[in-house]
Parts: structure tokens; sequence; C-alpha cells
């Protein structure tokens, strides 16, 4: 997986970007304003709390220590932390190769 990711209704003329983030639970206010960033920029998303966000940075290839209290996965992409939808959007309009596992 790669560090970044993006696609919207905007960019696609279509369906919106389906988006899936990973958040820490409702105590963290910002990752509830965030995923409202993206959902007024035309994703589509699904919001998961986990009390084990540590093993989900992990298994996302994330370095330890480098991470917020979310992280979301879009078409093969992790994004990390507070990275604007039309970053988001240009990272998937450009579509560079990810990484190996």
């Amino acid at each position: 997986m790669a560090a970044l990711g993006f696609s919207t209704t905007a960019l696609a003329g279509g369906a919106a970007q389906s988006i899936h983030v990973y958040k820490s639970p409702p105590t963290c206010g910002c990752c509830g304003d965030w995923i409202d960033h993206l959902e007024e920029n035309g994703f589509d998303v699904t919001a998961t709390n986990s009390d084990d966000m540590g093993r989900i940075k992990a298994e996302a290839g994330l370095i330890p220590g480098l991470g917020s209290c979310h992280t979301a996965f879009v078409d093969g992409y992790v994004i990390e932390g507070h990275v604007p939808a039309d970053d988001i959007k240009r990272l998937l309009a450009e579509a560079p190769p990810r990484p190996p596992a």
C-alpha cells in the first residue's frame, strides 16, 4: 500500500469514490470533522471506530510514531491524518505506482 489516495463525484463525474476511515473512539472530535470534510467533497465514507489503531496502522505498513488518530483506505492507497480531499483526489487522478506490500 502507498501513503495516500483520491476520487470524487466532481472528478469522476459519476458515483462518489468510496473511502474507509478507521478512527479512534468517539472521544476524538477531529476524526468526525475530517469525515465531514471528505463527505462535503464528494467521498462516500464508511467509518469504523477502533480501540486498536496501532494494529491497523502496522498492518497498513505505516511507521510507528508517525500516525494520527485516523487512517483511511481508498483504491489501494493508505491515507494518514488530515489529508485534504483535493490532495486525495489528485493522488487518485495521478495514480502513482503503489509500493510492494
